[in-house]
């Protein structure tokens, strides 16, 4: 059975706009970092992305679908959540950035098969109950040649450390998940723990962290930590 995602209902309909917004007390440079390797990573598969389509599977309220849009991409996006979802199209629709959104499961949506050019599902598959469904679908939908980026938490505790997560995995346990359904995927890291410890520790020192992050975000300075936060998996269908 899934989880219940609620931080919509707790936090307000729109709360990733803030969390990738200018403003230091509700930016999270976290998800600013996250959602940017997310793009980085299709970029350096797909190359541009203007006028690709690209599925934004688990959109939520559409911010990272916003961040796509920007990069140039034709965005559709799929949640459960139909606040989220709504939520989306509201704002998408007074940004005018055609993006399209749906509300329906992750399991089996209306698409026909190798609809897109490219797919990012970011912080989506740990909500899952049935991750195997979950990556046939992905695969389904996704055109011949094309690239799925699916990021993940890295597992650090014996239960995962958001109550609203149904699993977390080890980078092994991700890797041999993943390669069930793509062979020749690659594996990247990001967002070194120490940062997220500091700015947990007050919300000063998450501002301090924000503010920095206008400078250069430190969750992207990745090449001198042992322990990192995110996984991700860069997956391309077969020809």
């Amino acid at each position: 059975m899934e989880i219940n995602f609620d931080k919509y209902g707790s936090r307000g309909e729109g709360y990733h706009w803030d969390l990738i917004s200018n403003n230091p007390l509700r930016k999270s440079a976290f998800v600013v970092g996250r959602y940017a390797k997310s793009i980085e990573l299709l970029r350096m598969r797909l190359g541009k992305l203007d006028g690709m389509s690209v599925m934004d599977f688990g959109c939520g309220d559409g911010a990272f679908s916003w961040a796509l849009t920007r990069a140039g991409a034709r965005v559709t996006g799929v949640d459960s959540s139909d606040v989220a979802i709504a939520y989306a199209q509201r704002r998408h629709g007074a940004l005018a950035t055609h993006a399209q959104f749906y509300c329906e499961n992750c399991y089996e949506t209306h698409f026909p098969d190798a609809s897109f050019d490219g797919l990012v599902s970011t912080d989506v598959i740990e909500h899952v109950q049935h991750t195997d469904r979950f990556l046939r679908e992905i695969v389904r939908i996704l055109k011949p040649g094309g690239i799925a980026v699916v990021t993940t938490p890295i597992r650090l505790t014996e239960q995962p450390l958001d109550c609203l997560h149904v699993a977390e995995w080890f980078p092994s346990e991700f890797e041999e998940i993943i390669r069930g359904h793509f062979a020749t995927a690659s594996f990247y890291k990001s967002h070194p723990t120490i940062w997220h410890e500091v700015e947990q520790r007050s919300k000063l020192l998450r501002v301090l962290v924000n503010v920095f992050s206008l400078f250069g975000n430190p969750y992207l300075r990745s090449k001198k930590w042992h322990i990192y936060s995110q996984q991700y998996a860069v997956c391309e269908k077969a020809r």
